[in-house]
């Protein structure tokens, strides 16, 4: 390219007298670029270089294709990408999704990170979530193990699972308000999910009921005949109370073990009035 600092002080007279021999050319850049400098005058040198250099310069990015860029690198960052294949359009601060993903938290997900950018005004949400092939009972099932790896749940909630199709339901009770919206989310990113229904019930705060809990809990899992499912990293026995009121849910290995953990509670509660009800079920063994 042309250096308007290289061009001689002196004009190029003989440049001059050139041009005007030659019949007037059609100037583009590479024609200029073909030319010796020594032919042009300072003054027309300096404006051929100026205009070489604008030449070269690269042609603005339309605002449309930043903003979309801006949005699906947010969608990347929220990992959307793993889960599916998501376009993106935009016009008039409206992010338009579509695609498809393999779960309803995924959809949220992208909806979310959309909204991060800060040209986005409104988010039309048209993914689609596809089930990926899987049956009501296979979703069921990744939903249960997901729900025990879920760091919101504890032995002193309970969480009931129901699938229809590819919506699942959730029901329950928990002893703190984040853990409903938690558990909610986990469960909403298990592949086939196309909704969610959260109908997890919140217990009450009670500093004498989260005594209760902690004596039960205690006086169950401290007893050796639960010794092998402690070893073992198993928690199944939850241990629900709302206002005294005192419920063992979840599942056991056999009735004797059922009937241990309901005299283990109530020994621990003995001089309290709070009533204790075993919803405990046994287990189906595997064939």
């Amino acid at each position: 390219m042309l250096n308007p600092r290289s061009i001689p002080l002196g004009e190029a007279v003989a440049g001059e007298e050139w041009l005007k021999r030659k019949p007037a050319p059609v100037w583009t850049a590479t024609a200029l670029r073909a030319l010796p400098l020594e032919v042009f005058p300072r003054a027309l040198a300096v404006a051929v270089a100026v205009l070489l250099c604008i030449s070269e310069a690269p042609a603005a990015v339309p605002p449309q294709s930043l903003a979309i860029a801006e949005v699906q690198e947010h969608l990347r960052h929220a990992n959307v990408f793993k889960h599916g294949d998501v376009q993106v359009t935009f016009a008039n601060g409206v992010a338009t999704l579509s695609g498809t993903v393999d779960s309803v938290g995924v959809k949220m997900d992208a909806q979310n990170a959309a909204l991060r950018d800060e040209d986005v005004v409104r988010v039309v949400n048209d993914i689609h979530v596809t089930d990926a092939g899987l049956s009501s009972n296979q979703i069921l099932a990744q939903a249960r193990r997901r729900l025990l790896t879920c760091y919101a749940y504890t032995i002193y909630d309970y969480i009931e699972l129901a699938v229809h199709e590819d919506k699942l339901t959730v029901g329950g009770e928990v002893t703190q308000p984040y853990k409903k919206d938690a558990i909610a989310y986990d469960l909403a990113h298990v592949r086939g999910i196309a909704a969610l229904e959260n109908n997890i019930t919140v217990l009450p705060l009670s500093m004498y009921d989260e005594d209760l809990r902690t004596r039960v809990a205690r006086a169950i899992y401290d007893d050796p005949s639960f010794a092998d499912y402690v070893d073992a990293g198993r928690l199944p026995i939850h241990v629900l109370v709302n206002q005294g009121s005192i419920t063992l849910a979840g599942s056991v290995d056999s009735q004797m073990d059922c009937e241990r953990a309901e005299q283990d509670a109530r020994l621990a509660v003995s001089m309290f009035d709070g009533a204790v009800i075993n919803n405990l079920q046994v287990a189906e063994r595997e064939p």
